[in-house]
């Protein structure tokens, strides 16, 4: 079993913008749902958001250095007395911090869209040299040595 890393950036959260306009301030080149199909507007407009006001939050990147299924993410969080950003909270970190999913994925796990009575996505974003993507990704399968998880305290 392999070590975990952390890295921290601080955020500020506006809790109350509409997660469109999260999306927009994010300057995504893709914007994907669970199926895979590029949607222009909104792959969140599903989900609440997290509360209202405005926050300057420590959102730590979570690094197991392991592949690792959801339940073992959130367990490893929660030792460190962590959870998992809201999707608000993690869109709001993909803009302040663009290059980050350039050089892994990074995952929030702690808003979840139903897709179905099986099936749940959570934000995945993923960067290159040439863009930016941002997908609805089924939570229900393992994650990569590679991927760092937003958290912050609880």
């Amino acid at each position: 079993m392999g070590s975990m890393q952390r890295n921290a950036y601080v955020v500020p959260v506006n809790y109350g913008l509409p997660h469109e306009k999260q999306t927009e301030a994010g300057k995504f080149d893709w914007i994907t749902d669970y199926d895979g199909k590029l949607i222009r507007k909104n792959p969140t407009e599903h989900l609440v958001p997290a509360g209202s006001g405005e926050a300057e939050l420590r959102i730590t990147l979570v690094h197991l250095n392991r592949d690792a299924k959801t339940e073992e993410v959130l367990a490893e969080m929660e030792k460190l007395t962590l959870r998992p950003t809201m999707s608000t909270e993690t869109l709001a970190f993909l803009a302040a911090h663009p290059d980050v999913q350039r050089k892994f994925p990074v995952i929030g796990l702690g808003s979840v869209w139903v897709v179905s009575r099986r099936l749940r996505g959570v934000l995945f974003a993923y960067g290159y040299s040439g863009g930016r993507d941002l997908y609805l990704r089924w939570c229900g399968i393992g994650w990569l040595g590679d991927c760092r998880f937003l958290a912050v305290r609880k």
